[in-house]
C-alpha cells in the first residue's frame, strides 16, 4: 500500500523530472525511486517519447510556417514587381502613343507649303536674339534679329527658293545687298535644311553619326520622359516633357502641330564682371517658340526693291554654311 502510494506521487514528478523542472530534493526522491520501480521506469520512458514526438511535430510545423511565410514573402514580391512592370509599361505605352501623335502632326506640319516658324533665344538678361523663317510655295525668307532695350537690330534678311543656286541676303539698316551664287547653295536651299532649324520633336538625331540609329535611340528613350498636359501662359492645351534625370530641363509641345513651344534648361550661360574671371550672373537658357501654318503671304517671301541698296554678287562654290 505504502508503495503503491509512493508510486502514485512520483508518477505525478514524472513530467518535471522528464523536462528538468524539478527541484533537487524531488529529483533525488524520484531518481531513488526509479531504481527499486520497473513500473515507474517505464511509465517515464513513456513520457520521454511523448515528449521527443511532440518535439518532433512541433519542429515541422516550425520549419512548414518558415517555408509558407517564406513562399509568401516571395509571391508577394513578385507581385509587386509585376504591378511596377505593368505600371512602366502602361506609362511607355502611353507616351509612346502621345509622341506618335505630335510626331505625326510635325511631319505634316514640315511637309506644308505654308509655314511660320519664330524661335527666340535668351542669352542674357539685356538681349533676345530672334530667328524667323517665313515659307510658301517653295520660297522662304529668314531673318535675325537682335532685341534690346534701346530697341531691335536687324541683322540680316535672307531670300531663296527651295533647290535654286542663289540666295540674297539684304542689310536693311545699311542698305546693302549680298547675293552669293553658286553649286553651294543648291545644297543649303533644300526643305531638309530649312526644316532642319524648325523646333521639331523629330528632329533631335544626338552626338550618333548614324543618323538611323540616333533617330531609333532618341524614339526609343522619348517615351520614358515624365508627360502632361497644361494651359499656362499659352491660353491653350499643350504637353510639358521633363527629363526623368534632370527636371530643370523641360520641352513645350504644341499638341496641334507637334512642334516646341519652349525649352528650358538648353545651355548654361555665365556673365563675368568686365576685365575679371568674377561671376556676375548664372543662369539657364531658354528657348522660345512660335509656329503657324497658312500664315506666310506671298510679299513676305519676296525679295524686297534693292534698286538704292549697295549690292555685292559671290560666286561661293567652296564655303557652305552648315
Amino acid at each position: 500500500m505504502e508503495n503503491n502510494k509512493e508510486c502514485e506521487i512520483v508518477q505525478d514528478l514524472l513530467i518535471g523530472y522528464a523536462d528538468g523542472t524539478l527541484n533537487k530534493d524531488s529529483k533525488k526522491l524520484v531518481e531513488k525511486h526509479l531504481k527499486e520501480c520497473d513500473s515507474c521506469t517505464k511509465r517515464l520512458k513513456e513520457i520521454q517519447e511523448d515528449a521527443k514526438e511532440s518535439l518532433e511535430f512541433t519542429n515541422k510545423d516550425i520549419d512548414y510556417l518558415k517555408k509558407f511565410r517564406r513562399k509568401s514573402n516571395i509571391k508577394a514580391l513578385l507581385i509587386a514587381l509585376l504591378v511596377i512592370f505593368l505600371i512602366v509599361l502602361v506609362y511607355y505605352i502611353r507616351n509612346a502613343i502621345i509622341f506618335a501623335k505630335l510626331e505625326k502632326n510635325a511631319r505634316e506640319f514640315v511637309s506644308s507649303n505654308n509655314f511660320y516658324s519664330e524661335m527666340r533665344v535668351y542669352n542674357s538678361s539685356d538681349s533676345v536674339e530672334v530667328f524667323k523663317c517665313y515659307y510658301k510655295d517653295g520660297k522662304f525668307k529668314e531673318v535675325w534679329q537682335v532685341y534690346r532695350e534701346d530697341g531691335i537690330e536687324t541683322t540680316s534678311e535672307t531670300y531663296a527658293e527651295l533647290n535654286s543656286d542663289t540666295r540674297t541676303t539684304v542689310y536693311t539698316e545699311k542698305k546693302e545687298a549680298v547675293v552669293t551664287k553658286g553649286e553651294n547653295m543648291k545644297l543649303m536651299n533644300t526643305k531638309q535644311k530649312l526644316t532642319y532649324k524648325l523646333p521639331s520633336v523629330e528632329l533631335e538625331y544626338g552626338d550618333n553619326k548614324d543618323i538611323n540609329k540616333a533617330v531609333f535611340r532618341v524614339k526609343l528613350l522619348r517615351p520614358f520622359s515624365i508627360m502632361y498636359k497644361d494651359t499656362k501662359q499659352i491660353g491653350k492645351e499643350y504637353y510639358v516633357q521633363k527629363s526623368l534625370i534632370d527636371d530643370s530641363s523641360q520641352r513645350w509641345i504644341d499638341i496641334e502641330t507637334g512642334m516646341a513651344i519652349r525649352l528650358y534648361g538648353t545651355g548654361t550661360s555665365i556673365e563675368y564682371y568686365s576685365g575679371t574671371d568674377i561671376i556676375k550672373e548664372q543662369y539657364n537658357t531658354m528657348q522660345e517658340f512660335k509656329c503657324s501654318k497658312d500664315t506666310v503671304t506671298d510679299e513676305d517671301v519676296t525679295i524686297p526693291d534693292l534698286s538704292e541698296y549697295k549690292i555685292e554678287y559671290v560666286n561661293d562654290t567652296d564655303n557652305i554654311s552648315e
